[in-house]
């Protein structure tokens, strides 16, 4: 069994050509050796069945010592009696692509986690605003009651009904703001 290698080997891979065998045992023993035995199986099933194409995806080792994730790709040309005569191949770098996905993934999941944090926090946000708002609410309603009764009180003099009035509508202007606060804290939470 031999391999004829392309310039490709040298450009892809840094191997010089001198270095590189033309058999396929040098080509298996460049192959990550927890998918030597997968790939092996798999390219002979291709070879012994009926198949034309072949394909595979694994680590090779370059010549610099690191791992490259290739696409491996074959046309199988047999002849009149449907035996394989020879395979016709490219593998293909898909190192960056792999890493470019895999960053595009964290980002995704990042991005996913801020937004549900984000959303938790709005939440929590409106859940703050209807609980203060029903919490002011509640000492607001006897003040402006009180305030209505000693304002009804003949016997007040006028500097006590200025500040009373006062009171009153400061009283009541925060009351129109919880008042919104609650609207705003329905319409955020439907």
């Amino acid at each position: 069994e031999r391999i004829d290698w392309s310039d490709g080997l040298t450009l892809r891979f840094g191997y010089p050509p001198e270095s590189v065998e033309p058999t396929v045992g040098w080509w298996i023993d460049h192959i990550a050796p927890a998918e030597r035995g997968r790939v092996e199986s798999g390219l002979r099933a291709a070879l012994a069945g009926a198949a034309t194409r072949w394909e595979d995806a694994y680590p090779f080792l370059c010549a610099d010592g690191r791992w490259a994730d290739v696409i491996d790709r074959g046309f199988i040309v047999r002849d009149d009696d449907g035996r394989a005569l020879r395979i016709v191949g490219a593998m293909e770098d898909v190192s960056e692509r792999r890493r470019a996905e895999a960053e595009r993934a964290a980002l995704l999941a990042r991005e996913r986690r801020a937004r549900a944090d984000a959303e938790a926090a709005n939440r929590a946000k409106d859940e703050f605003l209807a609980v203060v708002s029903h919490e002011l609410r509640t000492p607001l309603s006897p003040i402006l009651g009180f305030l209505e009764i000693l304002l009804e009180d003949a016997g007040i003099s006028p500097e006590q009904r200025m500040a009373l009035r006062t009171i009153e509508r400061n009283a009541r202007s925060l009351s129109y703001l919880i008042d919104d606060l609650l609207d705003v804290s329905r319409i955020t939470s439907g």
